[in-house]
């Protein structure tokens, strides 16, 4: 199919043909020919790199054009900003996008006025939540990534979105892309859709096995590839064929550890197969590494970045991912040693894709193999289409006979199927809430009907419903007794704490505990608050090694009589004692951060990562925002205070460096060289000389910071926190 074929204006068509693209993927048209463009529902498992994001674009290009809105769901953050540096290139052809991932407790009013709104899974359901009116405008929504409805954490989301974006609006088009779906007709049927299933790819990808220094591709058995390196270290000898050939790699281990020792022993091995330009660039990218983060871990990859190598994953922080991504794309990068989570983010495809183990720890089961769908999103990443004639996915196995094993499962293996994660008690308990809550159902008939849209119930039998229907009454029994929900003339009702608890996107469970924590704390203090906020399910606490302990123990004993929940946990019951012990490591973790230990120390100490730390401020912040709100609820006048230790865990500061953080470009190490010079507010910084200021800022920062404190002195005081609380609570 020729571009000119498609039902598009001619400045489009225009658009297009700039771009370079003069004809549709095979899959691409498929997906035309069964009504993409005139608003049918479309399920596209084909593989990566087959053009799944075009096909999105042409069915929210097509549904704009008409008058519609478009909506892109991703699974994760980072795919969001990438989505949205792509999709505002539309820009130009007069549409206008927006991307929102965060704040749960807003309605994101603004995205109203525009064309393209990309977002994440709970972004969605957080605005469902909050009854944001522009849902009701949206014609088309985009699932990227759907397979990952049978994901335990991210599923139910998910799958509750699309439930309740189809009530809003039974006429909503669905398009669904995913590479690996083993049950794809199951999940169209579902949405009612047409199913394009498809094997094509722009690039054919050689999916082998790596064994005793010889690759054994699948698609000619009888040939085996030897590769020039130490058989013993596989991983090192494959990246070192990769970058002799000229080529980039991904490889996939099973842990944080192995991909940083890893890095390290392939930095050594390839560097000095690196052109001089691109050691060149190295240096420029390991400097503003080092720039970014002053951790060990930190400093060690700056250093293998030089040696032309980095590792990827959760414990890096954001800013330092996102240069190792971008030095990656540009082809100064060779190598990344990275955890799985990469394959299910960011596109960042390689020639050349080596699963170093395809087996990996699953607590008291062991060591297992991954799920085949796992295989098939790692080895997906293979191929480049605008570099590569083929992409290449090699498995490592230090057995011959395991060759075989891997050919047939996961090569020639096809993907599981997925199953609905909905049916757990603790799920079903914040959907049943938020389904009371937004209005849509008042009493258990119509609740039912609704969860018979999902794809938990949508074709089973009335045995299974009826197991769910006693689910749902446990979870109602729950909410009553946590007075989250009230009855009036046999109809269920969200009370003014349950429905302020769902808007915020706060777990029944966790809101259950942030209550009883309120109503057990006497005196305010620091760890009082923190403990509360991490004994919620919304924290997942940092296990506590056996050397750890000692260190763990006598901070409780010490800190007894600020505990909250002095007869929560039995100490006697190893799991509850493991629990607190977790939850108190988590804490301490948060409290060293608020009284500014610098993140070397506090990685150090707890043994975790700068990306850990980042992420704990993160669901701090949001916990400890509905702990304020519900303070005032409770009538447990905390208030000030718990937003004071808010403000003090999301910039990691003390109480008196408040005024200055809240500065633009001043975050905490800078505030603390200007407090130590006497600057403690604004007022400080405009009256003292500009040379101190730039002592400390530097001369770029200065200039930032003086417009910042200019442009806020010209517009009208910022309105207090409780007001803004006031209004909240109102709606």
């Amino acid at each position: 199919m020729h571009i000119d074929d498609l039902q598009l204006p001619d400045n489009f068509i225009q658009y297009y043909k700039d771009k370079g693209l003069k004809s549709l993927y095979d899959p691409q048209a498929e997906c035309v020919e069964r009504g993409l463009m005139n608003g049918k529902n479309i399920v596209a498992a084909i593989p990566t790199a087959s053009g799944k994001t075009f096909i999105a674009e042409l069915a929210m290009v097509s549904s704009i054009i008409k008058g519609g809105k478009a909506i892109y769901v991703v699974p994760l953050k980072a795919l969001a900003s990438e989505k949205e540096q792509q999709f505002s290139e539309l820009e130009a052809m007069g549409l206008s996008v927006g991307m929102s991932t965060g704040d749960t407790a807003s309605k994101s009013t603004w995205l109203s006025k525009k064309d393209i709104i990309i977002t994440t899974s709970e972004k969605t359901d957080s605005l469902v939540r909050n009854k944001a009116e522009w849902l009701n405008d949206i014609t088309t929504v985009v699932l990227d990534e759907v397979h990952l409805l049978g994901d335990p954490g991210r599923g139910p989301t998910l799958e509750m979105v699309i439930t309740l974006l189809r009530k809003i609006n039974p006429n909503i088009q669905i398009v669904a892309l995913s590479a690996t779906v083993g049950n794809a007709s199951e999940i169209a049927d579902w949405m009612n859709a047409e199913l394009v299933y498809s094997t094509w790819r722009p690039t054919e990808l050689h999916e082998g096995v790596y064994h005793d220094g010889c690759i054994q591709f699948a698609s000619d058995p009888d040939n085996q590839i030897k590769v020039i390196g130490p058989k013993s270290k596989p991983l090192e000898a494959l990246a070192q064929d990769t970058v002799i050939n000229g080529d980039q790699c991904l490889i996939f281990v099973n842990s944080r550890k192995s991909s940083k020792s890893q890095a390290r022993n392939i930095s050594k091995r390839i560097s000095k197969h690196l052109e001089f330009m691109d050691k060149h660039e190295l240096e420029k990218i390991s400097a503003e590494i080092l720039k970014t983060g002053d951790t060990e871990t930190t400093k060690d990859l700056a250093e293998y970045v030089k040696g032309g190598t980095a590792f990827h994953n959760a414990g890096l922080n954001s800013k330092i991912r996102k240069i190792i991504e971008d030095g990656f794309k540009n082809n100064y990068i060779k190598v990344i040693t990275c955890t799985p989570t990469l394959a299910a983010g960011i596109n960042l495809p390689a020639k050349r894709v080596i699963i170093g183990s395809y087996y990996r720890y699953a607590g008291q089961a062991g060591s297992v193999p991954i799920p085949t769908l796992e295989y098939k999103q790692m080895a997906g990443r293979a191929g480049r289409p605008q570099f590569d004639k083929h992409g290449e996915a090699i498995t490592v196995t230090k057995e011959y006979t395991n060759v075989m094993d891997v050919m047939s499962m996961y090569i020639n293996g096809q993907a599981e199927n997925i199953d609905s994660g909905l049916s757990r008690e603790s799920v079903l308990r914040t959907y049943v809430l938020s389904l009371i809550s937004t209005g849509f159902a008042h009493d258990l008939d119509t609740m039912i009907d609704i969860f018979k849209q999902t794809f938990m119930l949508y074709k089973t039998d009335q045995d299974y419903i009826r197991d769910i229907q006693d689910v749902i009454r446990r979870c109602m029994d729950f909410l009553l007794d946590e007075n989250f929900v009230d009855v009036k003339d046999d109809k269920f009702y969200a009370t003014r704490l349950g429905k302020i608890m769902s808007r915020l996107y706060v777990d029944p469970y966790s809101a259950s505990v942030l209550k009883r924590g309120l109503l057990n704390i006497d005196k305010m203090q620091d760890h009082t608050l923190l403990e509360v906020i991490c004994n919620t399910e919304s924290i997942r606490s940092r296990w506590t090694k056996s050397n750890e302990q000692p260190m763990i123990m006598g901070y409780i004993s010490t800190h007894a009589h600020e505990y909250p929940f002095s007869t929560f946990y039995q100490m006697n019951d190893d799991f509850y004692q493991s629990r607190f012990i977790d939850d108190t490591k988590t804490a301490m973790i948060l409290n060293e951060w608020a009284n500014e230990i610098n993140p070397q120390s506090i990685c150090s100490k707890f043994g975790i990562e700068e990306g850990d730390i980042h992420n704990y401020v993160e669901n701090s912040d949001w916990m400890l925002y509905a702990l304020s709100v519900m303070s005032t609820l409770v009538q447990r006048n905390h208030y000030n205070d718990i937003e004071n230790m808010r403000m003090r865990v999301k910039y990691g500061v003390k109480e008196e460096l408040l005024p200055l953080v809240s500065i633009r470009n001043i975050g905490r190490v800078r505030a603390r060289g200007l407090y130590n010079i006497g600057i403690r507010n604004t007022s400080d910084i405009i009256s003292t000389p500009r040379e101190q200021i730039t002592s400390i800022l530097g001369e770029k920062t200065t200039d930032k910071v003086l417009e910042e404190i200019n442009l806020s002195s010209d517009n009208q005081k910022p309105s207090d926190p409780q007001s803004t609380l006031e209004t909240f609570k109102s709606h």
